[in-house]
């Protein structure tokens, strides 16, 4: 059974998650009849959505480690460009989200880099590891990411 909402009985709120919170707002459907249920018993709770994670990273793919991909494989005019773009996104809600997505359209050239790691990727060796992966071939990245593939 999902936990599509949990009931706070210290702060009197239901908390529903944003896809059953859409589901519950057609007539009829079982999250509707569901949500409807949880108001006649508790009619003086609040009802509230839950907000998405704010996230800084997926999987250790941070904006920091996207900023050395770009310059590593595109320079430093890059990296200025795609500042520019971090801060247009800055006060966006899903800001990474946006960031990660920019990312991998504009700069493809570091999409092997993060295919190779497998987005697992420790903090304190990012130059390391991009020096090391950008030293490889192309041939050496295309092998390396049909291996990873198969496995």
């Amino acid at each position: 059974m999902k936990n599509n909402c949990k009931i706070n009985f210290g702060t009197k709120k239901i908390t529903l998650t944003k896809a059953f919170a859409k589901k519950a707002q057609i007539i009829g459907t079982t999250e509707n009849l569901k949500l409807l249920d949880l108001l006649k018993q508790f009619p003086d709770y609040e009802v509230i959505t839950k907000a998405p994670a704010d996230r800084e990273n997926y999987k250790g793919l941070t904006v920091e480690f996207m900023k050395k991909c770009v310059k590593k494989e595109y320079g430093d005019g890059s990296v200025v460009k795609f500042q520019e773009m971090i801060d247009l996104f800055a006060e966006h809600p899903a800001y990474y989200g946006k960031v990660k997505a920019t990312f991998f359209k504009d700069y493809p050239k570091c999409k092997p880099l993060i295919k190779i790691l497998d987005i697992e990727i420790d903090e304190t060796a990012n130059e390391n590891v991009i020096d090391e992966l950008t030293a490889q071939t192309a041939a050496d990245i295309n092998e390396t990411i049909n291996e990873n593939k198969f496995n």
